[in-house]
């Protein structure tokens, strides 16, 4: 009695943890995502995913949609709300929950209720107000501008890092920023002058001095970061990542033709919570883990396209991506499964149960 009774507990306890993976994918409409043209993704309150594209801001709230265009101006010029027009390059939130974005043409912080604030070339803050990359840290938000280098912004204040000597930041048009977030280490990537590296947190943003990266392993064509969950960064190229650490040095990943027959090129790199790298490629999507290629996304699967412009991993581990056509994203989920079971005599009647290893987290 006792065998069927573990059974039928084990066989509802598989079917209230489904293992089955999803795709999801959302073609442009006005009840969906603006445009499969994405620029920048990020995280936002309450598990918002926000979307910034060449045709306004798309934020994914609870399996829904809302899409946000550039309001008419007034006669002075002012705008009403965000966006400050529908080209929107980058988005990024602070620590205190503001939403920044960055156009071509001035940067918006927006704290979700009231009026926000612009910052436009007029207003003489920032040199060069077109937005490479908007990155936050902790307590500061970092600003890569056209060609002028980068900006800080903490406590208030904008902090211009010139580029030059006296700073260490030898490129004026900064590419990518990402965070070393297990040991609070900024890396920057030029495609002029290579990579460099600040350590200094906020006590040092009164005298900045960056570091540069000199590895042969890291091209200089490395001009997109990704953050490593365990410590250090992903440097990658259109061929090759890179792993990084101030500690550790640097350690070549994989190679595109190490990923499959008929891939040619990374487009967009991204890591997961527990290590796995993620790529979008010319051939779909691939999953790159302990050395090895775990798992490949292609239209067989569902994909709209095999070219995979960009890959994002949100906070609930889903793996977003957009191609020509769509956007989407992939999610895994973490089941619970039978490794083993035995069934000895015992004291309960003439059955019980010694179960082995029957909760895994895979």
């Amino acid at each position: 009695m006792y065998k069927y009774l573990i059974l039928l507990f084990l066989s509802a306890l598989l079917a209230f943890n489904p293992v089955s993976a999803e795709l999801v994918q959302f073609w442009p409409d006005s009840n969906s995502i603006s445009t499969a043209d994405v620029r920048d993704i990020c995280d936002g309150t309450n598990e918002r995913i926000i979307f910034a594209t060449s045709n306004g801001i798309s934020i994914y709230d609870n399996e829904e949609w809302k899409i946000l265009h550039a309001l008419p101006t007034d006669k002075r010029g002012y705008l009403e709300g965000i966006p400050l027009n529908d080209y929107v390059l980058q988005a990024e939130y602070d620590c205190l929950n503001n939403l920044w974005i960055g156009y071509s043409n001035g940067i918006q912080i927006y704290n979700g209720y009231s009026k926000p604030v612009t910052i436009r070339q007029v207003d003489d803050v920032l040199v060069d107000t077109a937005i490479n990359k908007l990155k936050r840290q902790g307590r500061i938000i970092w600003i890569a501008t056209g060609d002028s280098g980068v900006y800080y912004y903490f406590n208030g204040r904008f902090g211009w890092v010139k580029p030059g000597e006296e700073t260490g930041l030898l490129g004026n048009h900064i590419n990518d920023i990402e965070v070393d977030y297990a040991n609070d280490i900024l890396y920057m990537a030029s495609a002029s002058k290579g990579q460099f590296s600040y350590d200094g947190g906020i006590e040092g943003l009164d005298n900045i001095t960056f570091k540069q990266i000199t590895d042969p392993l890291i091209a200089k064509d490395m001009t997109e970061i990704a953050s490593y969950p365990y410590g250090g960064v992903v440097f990658f190229n259109k061929t090759d990542a890179v792993y990084y650490n101030e500690l550790s040095g640097a350690e070549h990943i994989f190679n595109v033709k190490d990923l499959s027959g008929g891939t040619n090129k990374i487009y967009d790199l991204a890591v997961t919570n527990d290590g796995k790298y993620v790529i979008g490629t010319n051939n779909g999507i691939f999953c790159w883990y302990k050395g090895e290629v775990c798992r490949h996304l292609t239209r067989f699967d569902g994909l709209s396209d095999y070219k995979v412009d960009k890959i994002y991993i949100d906070d609930s581990g889903r793996w977003w991506f957009s191609t020509k056509e769509t956007v989407g994203y992939y999610y895994e989920p973490k089941f619970t499964a039978v490794s083993s079971i035995e069934i000895n005599p015992g004291s309960f009647g003439q059955d019980s149960t010694i179960i082995n290893n029957v909760f895994s987290s895979v």
